[in-house]
């Protein structure tokens, strides 16, 4: 159960000026200026790449970085934005590719789906008409299933368009669906189906088929869920802004929650041992065994 994984939690501080993570013991926060802060787990990643698979992906401050488990920073890269990026453009959320290749939601109201290639060191951009999001600190998911990246999308001014976009790594094509849902954050479930959060309602999606499978209300128990991750069993993880974190069954039956006593969540990823990775407004990572 969730609840008992209190005494195994820690966090690791990344810092915008910061070279390094670094363990810190729970304590009263000072205040910090708030920055997106989005994580990726390559555990269950089993493709080539120029990462190692036991990491941890980091996208903070416009900068992509590789840190092990423990805080230690492997690698950076800073992230472009075609012709030089806009005060309004930040990097958000990522993902890891079929093709090893990190997946980066790279701005706000006029993103890019950038692609890092990390043996060579180079990078794609690819967009696509109407894709955007509102301009808040947790909002813009990425997922992989296969050769897809899925993306959220939301109403914004000059661009009316939502819901999701499947972007094809394999052909170059994308396509928009549930165009009718404004989906805050994304994520595919170690069940291989696409879990899109609007307020307190989770929709299900089959990856291939784009089809609605279910909908899932976790409002009651989890009132501002800003990440979500399944494990391969269904259960549901939600990562809230009020800083629990919250497990619930298949059917939306809450199991356990957690209090991180950190405040303000973003994403969360589970693997398939079963250790959550969550996210932070202030930028911190936090982990349980």
């Amino acid at each position: 159960m969730l609840t008992s994984l209190t005494a195994w939690m820690k966090r690791l501080t990344t810092r915008g000026k910061g070279e390094a993570a670094r363990r810190r013991r729970f304590a009263p926060r000072q205040p910090r200026r708030p920055f997106a802060l989005r994580l990726e787990s390559l555990e269950d990643r089993v493709c080539p790449s120029a990462f190692d698979s036991a990491d941890l992906l980091v996208v903070t401050s416009n900068t992509l970085r590789e840190y092990t488990t423990a805080g230690s920073l492997v690698q950076s890269f800073d992230v472009p934005y075609p012709g030089g990026r806009p005060g309004t453009e930040s990097a958000r959320g990522l993902t890891q590719g079929q093709d090893g290749n990190a997946y980066v939601y790279n701005g706000t109201f006029s993103p890019y789906l950038s692609a890092l290639d990390p043996a060579a060191g180079t990078w794609t951009h690819t967009t696509y008409s109407g894709w955007s999001t509102v301009n808040n600190v947790s909002y813009g998911g990425l997922a992989h299933y296969q050769q897809y990246i899925f993306a959220s999308d939301m109403n914004t001014a000059g661009a009316s368009e939502e819901g999701i976009i499947r972007f094809n790594t394999d052909d170059g094509t994308a396509v928009r669906f549930a165009d009718t849902k404004e989906f805050t954050t994304l994520n595919v479930g170690l069940d291989g189906e696409v879990y899109g959060i609007e307020s307190g309602r989770i929709d299900v999606y089959d990856p291939s088929t784009l089809s609605l499978l279910r909908t899932v209300n976790v409002a009651s128990s989890s009132p501002d869920p800003r990440g979500v991750a399944v494990d391969a069993a269904g259960d549901i993880f939600t990562s809230d802004w009020n800083g629990y974190v919250y497990q619930f069954d298949a059917n939306g039956t809450l199991l356990g929650s957690l209090n991180t006593h950190g405040g303000n969540l973003t994403n969360i990823q589970v693997s398939s041992t079963g250790q959550l990775v969550i996210g932070s407004r202030f930028g911190d990572v936090i982990q349980s065994d």
